[in-house]
């Protein structure tokens, strides 16, 4: 019998870097102990392991599906990578992150949270911002 070759803390098949268990401070993907993760994959703390993230997502972390940043032509949306942004968020900035439209009444904001340009009903678009009645001067245009 040969001993496993460090970083591997257990091994087994027909070579000395076949590691079915790492040392602490590496992780094991396939049969391999690695210092970091790669791209596209997650950290599991638990098995000490390298685990892929989900297809869409570029990075994740603490579980396959808690993407950080999403793979070109996904937009990130709490976590999750996304085809578009759903009705009251707003795709922001070159990352291409969904977030909410400030005003709760907004069905859609474009290129800023504060830039509603329409809402949900019985609410009347004004200055990018949605009221119940038109101000004074207005009238609900339909």
């Amino acid at each position: 019998c040969s001993l496993c070759r460090s970083p591997c803390a257990e091994c087994a098949g027909s070579t000395e870097n076949d590691c079915t268990k790492c040392y602490s401070s590496y992780y094991l993907r396939e049969s391999t102990c690695v210092r970091h993760c790669e791209e596209g994959e997650w950290a599991n703390e638990i098995e000490k392991s390298c685990e892929k993230c989900d297809a869409a997502c570029l990075a994740c972390s603490q579980a396959p599906h808690r993407c950080s940043s999403c793979r070109t032509g996904f937009l990130l949306l709490e976590h999750r990578c996304v085809d578009n942004c759903p009705e009251g968020y707003a795709e922001i900035g070159a990352d291409g992150v969904c977030k909410k439209c400030d005003d709760s009444n907004c069905d859609d904001c474009v290129g800023d949270t504060a830039n509603c340009t329409a809402c949900q009903k019985p609410f009347f678009l004004h200055d990018s911002s949605c009221r119940r009645d038109c101000p004074v001067g207005t009238y609900a245009a339909t």
